[in-house]
């Protein structure tokens, strides 16, 4: 049996698959191998801008846990090269974290990688999750902390929000496990909420009022532009809040309960455990 590679290991949701692993059955594959410099998990160097890094990657590898960085949206000319190399040294499967609905949304690049896999016949699982609850402690937090508003292209459909501790979970049970291949399981949270009930969520939480402010989609493309993000990133975003928008992110199944034999965690539950990241500035 060979290991299993984790791509973005120290990732939001890497660092959890990581977590519901044993060190000595995984290898972390980061472009900065120094992340994991005091631990006993094997490190090999990845960075998809430069191909020089895997073409020795995978060695002893017989799974990966593939992710996109948000950053690469030419999948085409970063991820597949990529994927190619793998099955040419004789990986066999592929857990891909997709985005919930992405096999009927040809805007969003996990639908191209999810085809290139399939295309290429190898044992795939897609695991499709909504919402992070990350996004709240990422994307929204400068928002949040310094103006007191949540600020999404949102409208007033409601979105439903996963936390990616229970998705690194589910793709580390995946990972042990056969009888997933050739699947896509939509991952959901116990719940949706329009952005005007978060904002609801993080007054209760927080003691201090939080507003929605809805800005049109062309004021927030240039106020992500001007924040530095990258502009292909900025469309995927775009794209996203949109599904929410127009009611394709209100959906709430039981995969996950299914798979893992227990719930996933709730929005409320995440928001007081990270209280301390939403200290007013």
């Amino acid at each position: 049996m060979g290991k299993k590679l984790i791509v973005g290991a120290s990732g939001n949701v890497g660092k959890w698959v990581v977590e519901n692993m044993d060190n000595q059955e995984i290898i972390a594959a980061e472009r900065n191998v120094k992340k994991f410099i005091d631990s006993d998990i094997e490190t090999r160097k990845l960075d998809f801008l430069n191909p020089k890094t895997y073409e020795n990657i995978f060695e002893n590898v017989d799974s990966i846990f593939l992710m996109r960085p948000p950053a690469i949206s030419k999948v085409k000319k970063y991820i597949f090269p990529f994927i190619d190399k793998a099955i040419e040294k004789g990986v066999k499967r592929f857990v891909f974290l997709s985005l919930i609905g992405a096999e009927n949304n040809n805007f969003v690049p996990h639908k191209k990688v999810e085809d290139y896999l399939i295309e290429k016949d190898v044992d795939y699982t897609f695991i499709r999750p909504t919402f992070f609850m990350q996004n709240l402690t990422g994307m929204h937090l400068q928002d949040i902390n310094e103006l007191n508003e949540i600020i999404a292209p949102a409208g007033n459909g409601k979105t439903n929000f996963i936390d990616a501790k229970n998705i690194g979970e589910i793709i580390a049970k995946v990972l042990k496990e056969t009888g997933h291949e050739k699947k896509a399981y939509s991952i959901t949270g116990p719940k949706s909420y329009t952005y005007h009930e978060i904002a609801d969520l993080l007054t209760k939480k927080l003691g201090r009022e939080i507003k929605y402010n809805e800005p049109g989609i062309i004021k927030f493309f240039f106020r992500m532009k001007k924040r530095g993000f990258n502009i292909k990133y900025i469309f995927v975003m775009m794209a996203i809040f949109l599904t929410s928008k127009y009611g394709k992110a209100d959906i709430t199944n039981n995969n996950f309960e299914k798979i893992m034999g227990y719930k996933p965690d709730n929005i409320e539950n995440f928001i007081q455990r990270n209280k301390n990241m939403f200290l007013k500035n």
